[in-house]
């Protein structure tokens, strides 16, 4: 004699949770207008990965389209930004990898071109609306995430050792 299966077992329903409240845009704001995003670029990373050039490279801080942002740069090529990004951009911020730069949440995109990897950027958010994004240069002649993801955990952990001077990072 067969048995009849069982009935599906479904979850007991749940309320859906509030959505957090978002940090104040201006408090935020006011802290990324005044972050040094070049203290955000460790140089000690650079000096491991490139033993031999880490001497001859410097950072240039500028700003573009009115956000601040600084470049880590060998002779003339711009090897890696770190940025502050628009809120504009929140909505598309979140469309890469979900990375664990130390215990903080980021996204990383990959650009690709014939297969290889092209690009790399890891955006960590600092409120739904603010981010702070470090990205590959495109005249960098490394192309290897990895490498930009330990830019972005040093990046990352020298925020979170501000807090509360710098930038607040979601927990």
């Amino acid at each position: 004699m067969d048995t009849p299966p069982s009935p599906p077992q479904f979850p007991k329903w749940q309320p859906k949770q509030p959505r957090p409240a978002d940090r104040d845009g201006q408090a935020v704001g006011a802290a990324l207008a005044a972050t040094d995003f070049c203290v955000l670029i460790d140089r000690v990373t650079y000096a491991l990965r490139q033993p031999l050039d880490a001497a001859l490279a410097t950072t240039r801080p500028e700003v573009k389209h009115g956000r601040k942002r600084c470049a880590l740069v060998r002779g003339d090529m711009d090897l890696l930004y770190v940025k502050d990004v628009a809120p504009a951009h929140a909505a598309l911020r979140n469309d890469g990898t979900v990375v664990d730069l130390g215990g903080v949440k980021a996204y990383q995109v990959e650009s690709r071109r014939e297969g290889a990897v092209s690009g790399c950027a890891i955006t960590v958010p600092v409120s739904f609306q603010h981010a702070v994004q470090f990205e590959l240069g495109i005249q960098s002649r490394s192309k290897d995430c990895g490498t930009l993801r330990d830019f972005a955990t040093a990046g990352a952990t020298a925020i979170r050792r501000s807090r509360p001077r710098c930038l607040p990072l979601p927990s």
